[in-house]
């Protein structure tokens, strides 16, 4: 279970607390600190961490399961997995808090992300005992939006690769199927997927590239 950071201060800045809460600050308590603020701050914890348990193997294992399903979702743009989470928390409920999974589950996509060169967002959701099922939808949508991202940046990575080695082919007349095996596709899916993410065939835009070249020359 994770140890919380607190901050307790005289400074009422905003900077100073936004800082703090930067730094994956747990709370921010402002002197003078009554005990009632303590006492709140020990309750907030125990309802988003909930006691240490004992971690048995098999819990381990489930929780492994759940990393591994998570991870595969990711890498096969599975978007019907990344829609199941509230049917992993309702079996990981009993072995980890909900702060725990979500935890969990964000450095999961964070770390695939991190794989293909993209930073990802946090999400540090208020937990308190009523609203669980609503902090699963946001987790659920948190994952779906990064998915998206990581699309995009690949489709935006391989469709610069393409032009790149346009560029470099010019003189050699690339050719759709010479593309399409750049980038281990069919010639028909590159196709499609070339217009879809450019706006034009493959041959207008290699015939766009030359005819801006030969201005330039003139």
């Amino acid at each position: 279970v994770p140890a919380p950071v607190v901050f307790f201060t005289g400074h009422d800045e905003f900077a100073y607390i936004q800082s703090a809460l930067q730094r994956k600050a747990f709370d921010y308590l402002l002197k003078p600190i009554q005990e009632s603020d303590v006492r709140l701050l020990f309750d907030r914890y125990e309802r988003e961490y909930g006691a240490v348990r004992q971690v048995r193997r098999e819990d381990v294992s489930l929780i492994q399961q759940y990393e591994f399903e998570l991870l595969n979702a990711l890498e096969t743009d599975n978007l019907d997995k990344l829609q199941n989470l509230q049917a992993w928390y309702d079996r990981l409920g009993e072995h980890l808090p909900l702060r725990a999974f979500v935890d969990l589950t964000t450095r999961t996509v964070n770390a695939y992300l991190l794989k293909h060169d993209i930073v990802g967002s946090e999400y540090k959701p208020v937990i308190i005992e009523t609203n669980a099922a609503n902090v699963i939808r946001r987790l659920q949508a948190f994952c779906v939006a990064q998915l998206e991202e990581a699309r995009e940046h690949r489709n935006n990575r391989l469709i610069q690769q393409v032009k790149e080695w346009v560029e470099r082919r010019m003189e050699d007349n690339p050719t759709l199927q010479e593309a399409a095996d750049l980038v281990h596709l069919s010639p028909t899916y590159f196709s499609e997927y070339f217009k879809k993410h450019v706006g034009e065939t493959f041959s207008q835009y290699v015939l766009r590239v030359k005819v801006q070249r030969a201005k330039e020359l003139l």
